[in-house]
């Protein structure tokens, strides 16, 4: 490879160029379970999940959603603050060999319309907060997968120990499902095992979209080959290895042990 003006400024430690795994983004996540099976994946609230639980959750919902009909390169829109069922929903699509359309949470109706039918999108994972966004955009709620963010805490709520004023109260709050549409527990109960299915890293993987700042947002095809580049090279850059922990902010904060 030649040498690029840039280059004279390159970190020795950081290879020029890399050769990303031939693999699906599905499998770093089964490769830690097997490695690192009690070590924590995620801590959310005060509260751990470690990679054996997150593994075992991903692969039941993935079941629900094989059951649900969502199969080998259908979109599945995920519209949710940072939470572990975040995280989730996005293993459980790709273990499918499933699309991944992410949702800012702070999108309104008209917005989520456009994903929607832009995408083709058959299904969305949101929460109960915004699940009204979701039906004035069009969606029915038959296609809403919906859950309470603290419900995956231990008896399903927050003390509020150590939160801002006002968050134990929004995520603590009552709000009543759409009707038809499916409760997270629900499909987090399904026993059933979900289909094997061969996803490669030139299958593909995200569509995210962009801020659309002179016409209607356009979806950003990516293959897990080019997000695999970006988690590797990520921690090349980063002088990374198994033992960091990440920190995820939003209104719940989620950390992710990479």
């Amino acid at each position: 490879m030649s040498l690029r003006a840039h280059h004279k400024f390159w970190p020795a430690r950081v290879p020029h160029a890399i050769e990303p795994p031939a693999t699906a983004l599905h499998d770093n996540l089964l490769v830690s379970a097997r490695r690192f099976p009690q070590r924590a994946a995620l801590v959310f609230l005060g509260q751990t999940m470690s990679y054996a639980e997150l593994a075992a959750q991903v692969e039941r919902l993935a079941a629900w959603l094989a059951q649900r009909g969502i199969t080998k390169g259908q979109r599945v829109l995920v519209g949710l603050q940072n939470c572990p069922q975040l995280v989730i929903a996005h293993y459980a699509v790709l273990r499918l060999g499933g699309v991944v359309v992410p949702v800012n949470p702070m999108n309104r109706a008209a917005e989520l319309k456009h994903l929607v039918e832009d995408s083709g999108a058959v299904l969305a994972v949101t929460s109960v907060d915004l699940s009204a966004e979701w039906l004035a955009a069009g969606m029915a709620a038959r296609d809403l997968l919906v859950t309470r963010l603290a419900e995956v805490l231990h008896g399903g709520r927050t003390d509020g120990q150590g939160l801002p004023s006002g968050w134990a109260d929004w995520l603590n709050a009552a709000v009543a499902l759409p009707a038809g549409a499916t409760p997270w527990g629900d499909a987090l109960a399904c026993a059933a095992v979900p289909p094997a299915v061969e996803v490669g890293a030139d299958d593909l993987a995200l569509l995210p979209y962009t801020s659309g700042t002179t016409g209607n947002p356009k979806g950003c095809m990516h293959k897990h080959r080019s997000l695999q580049h970006n988690v590797f090279a990520g921690g090349l850059w980063a002088n990374g290895s198994h033992e960091d922990v990440v920190l995820e902010i939003g209104r719940a904060s989620c950390r992710e042990r990479v």
